[in-house]
């Protein structure tokens, strides 16, 4: 005859609630079997990811501060400082490492004309940033027309830019999508540049994220300005 079972002398919980029966007694005594699983703390791996509820909105935050991705415009768009990024390009990291070794030979053999040399590329290098924002600055870009169109078929969207500066951008491009176009603006010139984009569902084909760039007037540098415009084509079904 096995002996009799014998309650704990502190039992940490009762089940049913207010039953008088021990918890951690074995199913035999009466008492329901304890599942493991349910005493098992939180991994330290579950508890941070739930510490952290905010993480994703933070990040389409920052998205959206520094890629201006956020609701589309419908209002006509002006690049001004806030809106323009500029980078070396990978020409202008080759040429900056030139400039590097050049220098460090002039200073190794004492080259005077290799100082000059490099002073006047580095000048030029730097000069180039500052056409290359210029060459985005103050433009003006709003949203056209789209035609409807039936699925398989060729969606064309529609931007205008307006250059109300008395100077020519040369060297501008603009892509929607996977399309591309190059173009320039001649002073005080409105321009509609016309983006083909293929449609494969019906429904409602957005613009979506838009970037105006150029690499005027070296190619050392890229100046770039992320914008949402307010434009969608109606996709009818085939």
């Amino acid at each position: 005859v096995p002996p009799p079972c014998r309650p704990s002398a502190a039992p940490r919980w009762r089940w049913p609630p207010g039953d008088g029966r021990d918890a951690d007694a074995p199913a035999a005594c009466g008492g329901p079997a304890l599942n493991v699983a349910a005493k098992r703390k939180a991994s330290p791996r579950q508890t941070i990811t739930s510490a952290l509820p905010g993480a994703d909105a933070l990040r389409r935050v920052l998205e959206r501060w520094l890629l201006r991705r956020g609701h589309p415009e419908s209002r006509p768009i002006e690049l001004t400082h806030r809106r323009i990024y500029v980078l070396p390009s990978g020409s202008g990291l080759v040429f900056a490492a030139a400039l590097l070794v050049m220098l460090i030979a002039s200073i190794n053999y004492s080259l005077s004309l290799g100082y000059g040399l490099v002073f006047v590329l580095a000048g030029a290098g730097l000069a180039s940033i500052f056409h290359a924002y210029r060459n985005l600055l103050g433009i003006r870009i709003r949203p056209g027309r789209c035609e409807p169109v039936f699925a398989g078929e060729a969606a064309t969207f529609c931007i205008v830019l307006d250059n109300s500066r008395a100077t020519r951008l040369p060297a501008l491009g603009l892509r929607l999508r996977e399309a591309s176009a190059r173009f320039e603006l001649k002073a005080g010139e409105t321009r509609v540049v016309e983006l083909t984009c293929a449609s494969t569902r019906r429904g409602r084909l957005d613009a979506g994220r838009s970037v105006l760039e150029t690499c005027w007037p070296l190619g050392l540098v890229r100046a770039w300005s992320v914008f949402i415009p307010a434009l969608s084509c109606t996709v009818y079904p085939a």
